[in-house]
């Protein structure tokens, strides 16, 4: 300290304002860095874990609106009024495919949802295999008893299945989503430590 003591005024003056500059610039430095990370966390709170849920959500949706589609057109005898119905189911069919492809794009760095997003998809394609191929061609044949079999057994399963995967991916986004905003309060406070 006697250094310090043994400067001129001057040399004083400039070691003074050259401290208070560093740390002016420390502040600088870490409050850029906590808004930074805040905006990324913040980014990939709306792209990522709002978008899976919003997807996962939605999927839900079309896939419930299409069975309920596919058995009201089991429920009609005329071709007619079958028709617009199984054209709107196949409308739901098309939204799961896309909802599904922007899910596993999403998906890409997270092994483990990518598995799960990849069993969705395999029971989603052998659900929609046994829609398109056998259920819709047997309601137009008038085989309303052997379509019902098929939609009340094997797609049932199928059905609760994708449920419960959709539910579990829905979870998990929402935790993903929870944790990034838990993660942002921690740095907005970290940052306030250090600007005090």
């Amino acid at each position: 300290m006697k250094w310090f003591l043994d400067l001129t005024t001057r040399n004083k003056l400039f070691v003074c304002f050259g401290l208070i500059f560093a740390l002016i610039a420390w502040v600088i430095a870490t409050a850029y860095t906590g808004i930074n990370t805040i905006r990324e966390s913040q980014d990939r709170l709306y792209q990522e874990d709002l978008a899976n849920l919003r997807d996962v959500q939605a999927l839900r949706v079309h896939q419930n609106q299409m069975r309920a589609l596919m058995l009201e057109a089991q429920l009609l005898s005329k071709r007619a009024e079958q028709d617009p119905l199984l054209a709107q189911a196949a409308e739901r069919s098309k939204q799961i495919d896309r909802l599904i492809a922007s899910l596993l794009a999403r998906a890409k760095n997270d092994p483990k949802q990518l598995a799960r997003l990849e069993e969705l998809k395999s029971v989603w394609q052998a659900f929609a295999q046994t829609k398109d191929v056998e259920i819709i061609p047997l309601i137009l044949a008038g085989k309303i008893a052997e379509s019902h079999q098929l939609a009340v057994g094997v797609q049932q399963g199928r059905q609760e299945k994708i449920r419960a995967i959709a539910q579990e991916l829905g979870d998990t986004a929402e935790e993903h989503a929870r944790l990034a905003v838990a993660n942002a309060e921690e740095q907005v406070n970290q940052s306030l430590r250090a600007f005090l």
